[in-house]
């Protein structure tokens, strides 16, 4: 877990998590944000929070134009503004790529604020690396994700059969009184 004395600094950790494209951004930031929510209303924090809790993603593009804007007037990240912003969005494309079963393309767009060939890629590489497939439909609409491992895709089936089955009894037992 990371830490932090000073609630200022928390802004650049989580820029530099973001330019180096951390993989477990939200698992480091989220809990440091958490503990400093009353003591830090940052957007960066406000974007950790949305992404790793909340998930109300339609409040996402006004918090990345508030942090284009930041980046712009912060004396450390007007160099790194474009690169951040772009962080960001790829950020915002992969958490939302670990949380639906069915990505709506058009949807990812317009919260990640990326073009839909950069969004799908960025979807389908954040799909793969959690040993699962991402099927982009013919009209590049929708991509339907499902688990990679076929004995995990056997279980799961099983375990379906098993409930829909004990089902079917209760349903039978109920009816009988």
């Amino acid at each position: 877990m990371l830490e932090t004395v000073c609630i200022h600094l928390l802004r650049y950790v989580i820029v530099s998590l973001i330019l180096a494209r951390s993989k477990d951004i939200l698992g480091l930031a989220l809990p440091v944000v958490d503990k400093m929510e009353d003591r830090f209303g940052d957007e960066f924090g406000e974007l950790v929070k949305i992404l790793g809790r909340s998930f109300a993603y339609e409040e996402v593009p006004e918090i990345v134009k508030r942090i284009g804007k930041m980046c712009e007037t912060d004396y450390f990240l007007k160099e790194y503004g474009k690169e951040i912003v772009e962080g960001v969005e790829e950020l915002v494309v992969r958490s939302y790529s670990k949380i639906y079963s069915v990505i709506v393309v058009d949807k990812l767009v317009k919260v990640s604020g990326l073009p839909a060939d950069k969004a799908i890629e960025i979807a389908l590489d954040e799909i793969k690396e959690h040993r699962t497939v991402g099927s982009l439909s013919e009209d590049k609409k929708t991509i339907t994700v499902t688990l990679q491992d076929s004995n995990v895709n056997r279980q799961i089936a099983k375990k379906g059969n098993e409930l829909e089955e004990r089902t079917r009894k209760l349903i039978e037992v109920l009816k009988d009184k």
